[in-house]
């Protein structure tokens, strides 16, 4: 069997380099940029969505009543309807709440919480000099329990934190 010699290898993995840096550059001017679809706005929110808009350095919040490709009826919380121009607009804000941001971050901690536990759990109840296999089982659920508790419990707290979501431009 011959030795590993990453010399011979080089060339391959040159050649695979340019090939994918030529895919990128082909299809990088199919990426519309953002000073390319300013202009042609498509409507980015919806009938009923909570939103913050910013133009000419006011910023007004309401609720939308109906959207257009180029203008925002918003009902503001005062009651009255501002039909906004998007044209006008400088930044649109759409309300959402930190769902799933919070899932993932309880899954994560908790999976790492409960996985630490059970593998400090395991090793102190440890009778015997190898436990090595009942470490890794202890690990691999302790992670999986943990994650999925911490996801429900961080989807509830996150589903209680209104976040904005820049939408426009």
């Amino acid at each position: 069997m011959a030795a590993f010699d990453p010399q011979q290898e080089l060339p391959i993995n040159r050649l695979a380099f340019a090939i994918l840096s030529l895919l990128v550059l082909a299809l990088l001017p199919l990426a519309s940029l953002d000073a390319q679809t300013r202009g042609a706005a498509t409507t980015p929110v919806a009938a009923g969505a909570t939103v913050r808009a910013a133009r000419s350095g006011v910023r007004v919040t309401g609720r939308v009543q109906s959207a257009t490709h180029d203008t925002l009826v918003v009902a503001l919380e005062e009651g009255d309807a501002l039909r906004l121009p998007l044209a006008d607009v400088d930044t649109l804000w759409r309300a959402g709440r930190a769902t799933g941001r919070g899932a993932a971050i309880g899954a994560l901690a908790g999976g790492v919480v409960l996985a630490g536990f059970s593998v400090l759990a395991v090793q102190a109840l440890c009778e015997t000099s190898d436990c090595s296999d009942d470490t890794w089982k202890a690990a691999l659920g302790g992670a999986a329990i943990g994650a999925v508790g911490g996801a429900i419990l961080g989807a509830g707290l996150g589903s209680l934190a209104r976040t904005w979501r820049r939408v426009y431009p």
